[in-house]
């Protein structure tokens, strides 16, 4: 990002809004009104929630990656000089 202005918190400040206003609206259209602060409480307990699936699945996947790049390579021969024909020649 290269807006300065946007932060972290102001993302979540965005994105607690917008979910606000889809669930007010939500409520609007299926005739079962809600106040802003019921739909301000529901959409950041939607968004507490919702938050450590994806954070649980990088996480996840991190750590396999870690774990495969640092398994040792399986390579046949390992400890073995070469013979070059310089070896060979000297003895």
């Amino acid at each position: 990002m290269n807006a300065p202005w946007i932060t972290r918190s102001g993302i979540w400040l965005a994105a607690w809004g917008m979910t606000t206003l889809a669930f007010w609206f939500l409520g609007k259209v299926t005739d079962e009104p809600q106040d802003w602060a019921e739909s301000a409480a529901f959409a950041l307990f939607a968004l507490v929630l919702g938050d450590p699936g994806p954070r649980w699945r990088r996480y996840r996947r991190s750590r396999k990656l870690i774990r495969t790049r640092s398994a040792p390579p399986a390579i046949s021969g390992v400890g073995h000089s070469v013979k070059t024909a310089a070896n060979d020649i000297s003895g």
